[in-house]
């Protein structure tokens, strides 16, 4: 380095090294920690029913949004239509009181 003054940081590095160390084992190598990761390898067989049945349940969702879309578009628009003509009917007759 020609034109700089570049500090020695090998001390800076062994204490922020050290300042790690001391963080990571006051809040991650305790009691929490350890508790979560115990909690996952306990239940692993579980999650990954979980997400086996999650993934079928979509595939089954997606091929029922496939066949029946027209139907429920059309139905949403006719529950739309209804909802504000409902809507409409009440406060005529809210108004007319």
């Amino acid at each position: 380095m020609k034109n700089f003054c570049a500090p020695d940081t090998t001390a800076l590095e062994q204490a922020a090294i050290k300042k790690f160390k001391e963080y990571f084992y006051e809040n991650f190598h305790g009691d929490i920690f350890t508790e979560y990761i115990s909690d996952l390898i306990s239940v692993w067989y579980c999650m990954v029913i979980s997400i086996g049945f999650a993934f079928v349940v979509g595939i089954i969702y997606m091929v029922f949004l496939r066949f029946c879309a027209g139907v429920i578009i059309f139905l949403s628009i006719i529950a739309i239509i209804v909802v504000i003509a409902g809507g409409g009917c009440w406060i005529y007759f809210i108004g007319r009181e």
